[in-house]
């Protein structure tokens, strides 16, 4: 990933594991960017409309091998950046990614992906100006995502790598293993590690003091 020259606009990517709270998070703080006269813009994963049919599909009839996943989940990502992200950042708005590449890489790599490739596929996109990763204990993960969906989802479970055929056990496995890569990717760019164990309320304060030292708010509006 390139540096930030040539970019008015400021980037801010907020990761980490599935039902750590990024998306509750990212939009509490995008309204209250907004509140301070921001030009604030959020953006999701998975939300290309070149390849979302195609993802869903894969996704329900387990269609996708780890080569796959990875290759339209790169497709994803370089058309919202491209076509979406780069430009507003050109324009000087700040953008708030609900993941960015990190997660995409982090998922490669627990599937053996090769760490040299993975880097050439997001190679296109730019450092953020921040990265927060919200950091949650594999009971809080449990309960969220069980109080959230009622049931463990199967790619979020890693069911596809065949460690086990009890779902709790590869969703631990899984969830543990990620944390483990976005540890290493924490240390290589920077990451903000947040604890999102806490109330919802204690978790905003906390970032919106962190993004308004990284941002400096007082100069939106």
């Amino acid at each position: 990933m390139s540096g930030r020259p040539g970019r008015p606009g400021r980037l801010v990517a907020f990761e980490g594991l599935d039902g750590a709270g990024k998306s509750t998070q990212l939009h509490l703080l995008w309204q209250w960017l907004e509140a301070q006269g921001c030009r604030v813009a959020r953006r999701a994963w998975n939300s290309s409309p070149l390849v979302m049919d195609a993802t869903i599909r894969g996704r329900n009839q387990r269609l996708l091998t780890p080569t796959i996943f990875s290759l339209i989940h790169s497709t994803d990502f370089a058309d919202r950046y491209e076509r979406e992200t780069l430009p507003m950042l050109k324009g000087g708005w700040i953008v708030l990614c609900d993941r960015y590449v990190f997660t995409l890489m982090a998922r490669d790599l627990v599937r053996d992906a090769h760490p040299e490739w993975i880097e050439s596929l997001f190679s296109m996109g730019v450092v953020p100006d921040a990265v927060f990763y919200l950091r949650v204990s594999m009971l809080m993960l449990v309960e969220r995502t069980l109080r959230s969906y009622g049931r463990l989802d199967y790619w979020e479970s890693g069911m596809d790598l065949a460690v086990s055929r009890d779902w709790f056990d590869c969703f631990t496995h899984y969830q543990r293993r990620l944390g483990q890569e976005f540890g290493r990717l924490q240390a290589g760019f920077g990451f903000q590690s947040v604890n999102a164990d806490g109330s919802l309320q204690a978790l905003q304060t906390e970032l919106r003091s962190k993004v308004a030292e990284v941002l400096g708010v007082g100069v939106c509006g």
